[in-house]
């Protein structure tokens, strides 16, 4: 028995499907990624603006019937258990016929680009949302590619994928804020163009090492202690 777990969990057309993506996927670069992933983002928001767009005329379909071509007074929502089932049946049968036409309508599109058709025509079709997730982490980065099925090893089930935390720079102060008083020499903290010494006798005669810094900072500026 091989050692490769994915062939005793995929038929032999879905490891084979498997095994046509990565190797498309593996030509493209950066640019290709971020090519594919516009691509893709663009598709699905075609495909769905059609099949919400047909689910809602199926779900208003009976209701409309009633309306204009039977007369009558008649309620908002006709029927409401046939018009919940002409919608899903809509829903699902736009989603449908909008996937296939709009796959096919870029792929086509792609002929010019060698190795961003090939991927397309690689993907699976029903699947485009995953492989629009795919590319758009692929496209930051690229250590999420997808490895060869073929190379694939039990102990690779167990295998964790992490990535540390980019530090990030220092926040700036917001408008209005001021930033952290700046340490002068021997201790001494410099505010604006004052500093003041923890040691010496600040205003109303109380010592500074007494008082916050926040009190500090108000002498600095002329507010006076609370």
């Amino acid at each position: 028995m091989s050692d490769n777990p994915l062939l005793n969990k995929l038929s032999k057309d879905q490891f084979n499907a498997s095994v046509k993506f990565y190797e498309a996927d593996s030509q493209l670069s950066h640019e290709n990624r971020v090519s594919l992933e516009s691509h893709l983002k663009g598709t699905l928001l075609k495909i769905g603006l059609v099949s919400y767009t047909v689910a809602t005329l199926g779900f208003s379909g009976p209701s409309i019937y009633k309306r204009f071509y039977l007369g009558g007074p008649t309620k908002l929502i006709h029927r409401p258990f046939l018009s919940f089932l002409t919608g899903v049946s809509s829903l699902i049968m736009g989603n449908e016929l909008a996937g296939r036409y709009y796959y096919q309508r870029k792929s086509e599109e792609l002929k010019s680009q060698t190795l961003e058709y090939d991927a397309w025509n690689a993907m699976e079709r029903h699947q485009l949302s995953l492989f629009y997730l795919y590319y758009l982490k692929t496209s930051q980065d690229e250590s999420y590619k997808v490895k060869d099925p073929r190379s694939f090893r039990s102990n690779d089930l167990h295998q964790v994928h992490y990535n540390p935390p980019k530090k990030q720079p220092n926040p700036k102060p917001m408008f209005g804020e001021s930033e952290a008083p700046a340490m002068g020499s021997e201790g001494s903290e410099s505010i604006g163009s004052e500093t003041l010494d923890p040691q010496s006798n600040g205003a109303f005669g109380t010592s500074d090492s007494e008082l916050s810094t926040w009190e500090r900072i108000r002498i600095a500026n002329g507010y006076g202690k609370n």
